[in-house]
């Protein structure tokens, strides 16, 4: 996840890198702008349809490396630490 509109992590394309972990060398995101896109069908004059909500997200780094982003319903209670699945 370099830039802005350079990644889609699950799915989702981050529109905005909002803070960066700097305990790491080189320095990873930790929290993005994203958007989450859904489609749906309408069978009656729209047909497929698209639409797209963005959300700030906290970055869940696996000892990998990989980025995974955490959604909002998967977000611990405060005060605890964001761990990647």
């Amino acid at each position: 996840m370099a830039a802005p509109g350079w990644a889609v992590p699950g799915g989702c394309p981050v529109l905005d890198v909002l803070d960066r972990d700097e305990s790491v060398t080189p320095r990873r995101p930790a929290r993005v702008r994203a958007a989450l896109i859904c489609a749906d069908y309408d069978a009656g004059m729209h047909g497929w349809r698209a639409h797209a909500d963005n959300r700030d997200l906290h970055v869940a780094w696996s000892p990998q490396g990989h980025a995974t982003l955490v959604m909002p319903w998967e977000e611990p209670p405060d005060g605890h630490e964001v761990k990647a699945p």
